[in-house]
């Protein structure tokens, strides 16, 4: 058996855990979908490929305070070549 557990199985089975009414619906919200979270709930198009129901940034969950901006301290090796040699 595979020791790596996946979140998406996990997640599916928290939500089959708990007794919900009929009425209920589940929402996916992702600021970077991958292609298997578009298959699960993305809407297919006519060619085939799956496109998100609506658009969520990456830029907007940043400025919302949802996900950090890794890109924000972003040294060059060379920035930071030419700022250790001056010191």
């Amino acid at each position: 058996m595979n020791a790596r557990v996946n979140t998406q199985d996990l997640s599916l089975q928290a939500m089959r855990s708990r007794k919900m009414r009929g009425n209920a619906s589940y929402f996916a919200f992702t600021a970077t979908p991958n292609s298997t979270t578009l298959e699960k709930f993305g809407q297919l198009q006519p060619d085939g490929t799956f496109q998100p129901f609506h658009l969520y940034s990456m830029k907007q969950a940043i400025e919302e305070g949802f996900i950090l901006d890794v890109v924000a301290n972003y040294t060059t090796y060379r920035s930071y070549y030419e700022i250790s040699k001056s010191i």
